[in-house]
């Protein structure tokens, strides 16, 4: 929305990939609306399940004046006239909003049968702005009201909007889950943790990242190759971020356990790929929600 209001306005984007790679090229991308919340909202988080859904949780509503428990779902493969979100029975335990969902299929059977879709929620802020521990998990195959999410073990760190992925190398070690950032300031900055979800349990990895990144990108290698490569991207681009704020790239093995992270390129994020700032040593995010399919 013009001049930092909020909205209840959603927009899509879907980039070529095939362009990316081309220095100074331009990329085409498809651009559509998708339907309006019923309420203006700040930083919910969406998530799309592999199955023509996106999937919202919380965000902070400025008409009731808190953050949220809701789970709201849109279906992509519908009629025009039935496109709409829709709110799930199932709400979270604890209303927040800035936080961080991984989509996960579980295999242990204390957390449900194969194949059933779980999403991970991780962190995130209160009503009152207070960074989060509380970790929760989402199976979209129980919405009713009867349905509760399952309370999983709190973080090491009270984390909002942090990076995470699942670490996936084709075993039932694959229910890990990789978290890094969301904190601005103290203990935990350069740390990463990993959730077991076999034991329930978080550990903090003895790898410390070289840079700080307060909202990253979480990604491991591809399977076949070696997915106990961990690369941590990204620092911050909230309103306000300066010139240089958008971060390195690092990686590690998560099998080692060397002293800090390497780097991937000795560039920073803004030099290696040249972006450019909207206003001088300004860098400006369009949306205060996105998300990534």
């Amino acid at each position: 929305a013009n001049d930092d209001e909020y909205t209840n306005q959603n927009d899509l984007i879907l980039f070529n990939a095939a362009n990316l790679n081309d220095v100074g090229r331009q990329i085409d991308a498809y651009h559509c609306k998708l339907p309006p919340f019923k309420q203006q909202l700040e930083a919910a988080s969406i998530i799309y399940d592999q199955n023509n859904n996106l999937l919202c949780f919380g965000g902070y509503s400025y008409g009731d004046g808190k953050a949220l428990k809701s789970i709201q779902t849109l279906n992509l493969n519908t009629k025009r006239n039935q496109f709409k979100w829709k709110k799930y029975g199932c709400l979270m335990n604890k209303a927040r909003y800035h936080t961080t969902v991984v989509h996960t299929i579980n295999r242990n059977k204390e957390f449900g049968a194969l194949g059933q879709n779980k999403f991970v929620i991780i962190g995130g802020k209160t009503t009152s702005s207070k960074p989060m521990v509380d970790v929760e998990m989402f199976d979209s195959s129980k919405t009713t009201k009867e349905s509760k999410c399952t309370q999983l073990a709190e973080l090491s760190f009270a984390r909002f909007k942090p990076g995470a992925c699942v670490i996936n190398d084709g075993s039932i070690r694959s229910n890990r889950i990789a978290c890094c950032g969301g904190i601005l300031y103290g203990k935990g900055t350069n740390k990463v943790e990993i959730l077991d979800l076999n034991k329930n349990q978080w550990i903090v990895h003895g790898t410390r990242t070289q840079y700080e990144h307060q909202h990253p990108a979480l990604w491991t290698g591809v399977q076949q190759i070696n997915p106990n490569i961990l690369y941590v991207a990204g620092n911050n681009i909230s309103f306000g971020a300066k010139k240089g704020s958008l971060g390195f790239i690092e990686w590690t093995d998560l099998r080692t356990n060397e002293k800090e992270f390497n780097l991937l390129y000795q560039e920073s994020l803004e030099d290696l790929y040249e972006f450019w700032q909207v206003r001088a040593n300004l860098w400006e995010p369009r949306s205060l929600l996105h998300f990534t399919l």
